[in-house]
């Protein structure tokens, strides 16, 4: 009938995951915890393991569309922030002996248009699973994070009011936040827009993810 579906399938070479060595009080590691997850699309596969993913989007109607969007395959350390020095000497690349780890995104998006408004929103859960051999050998890890966006175009007007709110949430406080962002944008033309951003951020106090900033961008298609 009158709806609509998209898809798109991938393959792409691994992400990369970094660890954090927590001290152990005399100047040595107590152990490893993962720190976060480089997936970049880097154009060299360093442990050879590969991500397959894909999503699929329904239009049930034309101004309305939502997305369910899969990623899966291995992922494996390859650096760790702090002591160093006590790592094996040989390590090129990924760590030497260390397993690779299970990686599984999960996402939905959606998108609403209507005359000069529009509404999106999105949902990402990012699982790193545990290894129990290696030099980082850990728990897993869990990222999840979501956001939703209202913008309303002035009518006749170039400029655009945005507002959106941010959840993001992490295996570690210092860097767990909630934003609320007001932007305006101005659409020079079809192609070209400069977007100005105050970010308000409520995170851990006394760490960077608690600074509110402002932010200027131009945007140019080619």
């Amino acid at each position: 009938g009158s709806m609509r579906a998209n898809y798109a399938v991938y393959a792409s070479n691994g992400p990369e995951i970094n660890a954090e060595a927590e001290d152990d009080g005399a100047g040595g590691v107590e152990g490893y915890e993962l720190d976060g997850v480089a997936a970049e699309g880097f154009g060299a596969d360093v442990d050879g393991e590969k991500t397959w993913g894909g999503r699929i989007g329904i239009l049930p109607i034309a101004s309305v569309e939502i997305g369910l969007s899969l990623a899966t395959g291995m992922a494996t350390v390859t650096n760790v922030e702090g002591h160093e020095g006590d790592l094996p000497p040989d390590t090129v690349g990924p760590l030497a002996g260390e397993t690779p780890r299970n990686y599984d995104v999960l996402g939905a998006d959606f998108i609403w248009f209507t005359g000069n408004m529009s509404l999106r929103a999105e949902y990402v859960k990012t699982e790193v699973g545990e290894a129990t051999t290696g030099v980082t050998a850990s728990e897993a890890a869990e990222w999840t994070t979501w956001y939703t966006q209202a913008a309303y175009r002035l009518p006749n007007t170039k400029w655009e009011g945005v507002l959106r709110y941010t959840d993001y949430d992490s295996p570690h406080a210092s860097v767990d936040q909630k934003q609320t962002a007001i932007g305006v944008n101005y659409l020079v033309s079809n192609n070209f827009i400069v977007k100005l951003t105050h970010e308000l951020n409520d995170g851990l106090d006394g760490a960077n993810s608690d600074a509110d900033r402002t932010m200027l961008q131009l945007a140019y298609g080619f």
